[in-house]
This record gives C-alpha cells, sequence and structure tokens, in this order.
C-alpha cells in the first residue's frame, strides 16, 4: 500500500513539475523577471523534492547548484538569479532523467559489441627476395616445418601465426619477417668475403 501511494505522490509531483516548467517557459518570454524568477524557484523546489531534497540540502551531489541560486537570490542583479535557478533547474532534471517538459528521457539502446573475432593457427611459408619477404603458401595449424630446397630459392622461411584467415595470416606473416631482419642468405656470403680478405 505505502509503495501505491509512494508511486501516485511521484505521478502527482511529475505532472506538477511539468505545469511549472510550461510556466518557466511562458514566463522566460514574458517581460517580468519576477515572475520568471518565482517559476524557476518553484519548479526547482518541485524537481528536488522528487529526490528527497529541499533548498537547505546543500551538503549533496546537487548541492553547489543549490547554494549558488542561494547565493544569487541574495545578491542584486535578476540575471545572475534566472541563471542561478536555471542551472539548478537542469542538474535536477539531469539526475531525475527528465527533459526540459518533464518528459522521462529513454536510456539509449545498449549497442551491441562486436564480437571478438576467431583467430586460429596458420603457418607461413616463404622465400627472401633479396631482403623481402615473399609469401609462397599458407597452411591451416601450427605445423613444424624443416628443410626445403635452398639450392633453388634465395633463401626459404616459415612461420607460424595467429589469425582470422589465411589472408590475414599472410600479411602478419610477411610484417613479422620484415621486421625479424634481412634475408638470412646474406649473412654467409658477408662471412665468406671476410675470410677471402685474411
Amino acid at each position: 500500500m505505502t509503495d501505491i501511494k509512494a508511486t501516485i505522490a511521484t505521478i502527482t509531483a511529475i505532472t506538477e513539475l511539468r505545469g511549472q516548467l510550461a510556466d518557466v517557459k511562458a514566463a522566460a518570454e514574458g517581460d517580468s523577471n519576477d515572475a520568471h524568477i518565482s517559476s524557476l524557484r518553484d519548479a526547482c523546489e518541485t524537481a528536488l523534492s522528487l529526490q528527497g531534497l529541499s533548498f537547505d540540502d546543500e551538503s549533496t551531489d546537487i548541492g553547489s547548484f543549490i547554494t549558488a541560486a542561494k547565493e544569487a537570490a541574495e545578491g542584486d542583479s535578476n540575471d545572475d538569479e534566472i541563471d542561478a535557478y536555471q542551472d539548478l533547474l537542469s542538474e535536477a532534471l539531469d539526475v531525475l532523467d527528465l527533459d526540459d517538459d518533464g518528459n522521462v528521457i529513454p536510456a539509449a539502446p545498449e549497442t551491441e559489441s562486436a564480437p571478438t573475432p576467431r583467430l586460429g593457427d596458420f603457418t607461413v611459408l616463404g622465400v627472401w627476395d633479396e631482403s623481402e619477404p615473399i609469401a609462397v603458401g599458407v597452411v591451416p595449424g601450427d605445423l613444424p616445418v624443416t628443410g626445403g630446397d635452398e639450392d633453388h630459392f634465395n633463401g626459404i622461411w616459415a612461420i607460424s601465426v595467429q589469425a582470422e584467415n589465411a589472408e590475414d595470416a599472410e600479411i602478419i606473416a610477411i610484417n613479422e619477417m620484415s621486421a625479424e631482419g634481412d634475408d638470412p642468405q646474406e649473412e654467409p656470403e658477408e662471412e665468406e668475403e671476410e675470410e677471402e680478405e685474411n
């Protein structure tokens, strides 16, 4: 029974707030600062009450806005007072998830996160063209590779990578082999040249 009463009280307060927000808009278009300030204060009071707060609750999360509105009310500038009440009202409506007309702002739809791509193991085989790695084949799976005809190719290589598909595996493998350095076949030639000089 208490929940029903509380719900009815909330609905009544929101209905009242909607009327007050309409008054605020009408007063903003009028010539009377006093009417504008009065309508803003009434709307602020109702918006605060919907949160179980009043103008005395300055130690809450919204307290700095309450303090600013009270200080502006004690000052001499109507414009400052209007701005301060408007800021308080905007903040109070934001906390309540209400728009400027007092309507509930619908929650943003939850965006489905993109599924994590499934990575598979691929073994990429290739040869060196001078210092550039060239892929010649991609085989599914993380496979051991031995041997190869280095007499007919200027260096051969094989590497296992994880990728979504064979095309990606080839790109990843070439990038990794390029990062590792030059054609390994070039090193023995340099060593042979050094031996000949000695």
